[in-house]
């Protein structure tokens, strides 16, 4: 890997969506989708979110994407799921090597592609 280098667009066919349901996604993961409509999670205050939540979120999001080919209306039914399930978790409270999280506060984002 060179240093300082952009980013390679990962294979996606122009003009596709991708979803990128993980803790934190927001940050630095939408680099690599350039010409792609991307939906990304913030993580919340804390940059975390529960799996459970995730593939809830995943599985709403596919499903109204599949039926409706409109990512917006995918992100919000994802949204409604994460913000349903913002007091879950993250980690178990008997694992005192991390702290504890929850849900509270995530946010999915969409990113469209810039017009050329």
């Amino acid at each position: 890997m060179i240093a300082n280098a952009e980013p390679i667009p990962l294979n996606q066919p122009a003009g596709g969506v991708v979803g990128l349901f993980t803790c934190n996604s927001e940050d630095n993961m939408t680099a690599g989708f350039s010409g792609q409509t991307v939906v990304a999670n913030d993580g919340g205050p804390d940059g975390v979110t529960t799996l459970g939540t995730l593939e809830r979120a995943g599985f709403a999001f596919v499903g109204v994407l599949a039926d409706t080919n409109d990512p917006q209306a995918a992100m919000t039914a994802a949204q409604k799921i994460m913000t349903k399930r913002k007091d879950m978790v993250v980690t178990e409270p008997e694992d005192t090597s991390q702290p504890i999280g929850n849900n509270r506060g995530d946010e999915l984002h969409i990113h469209r592609p810039k017009p050329k």
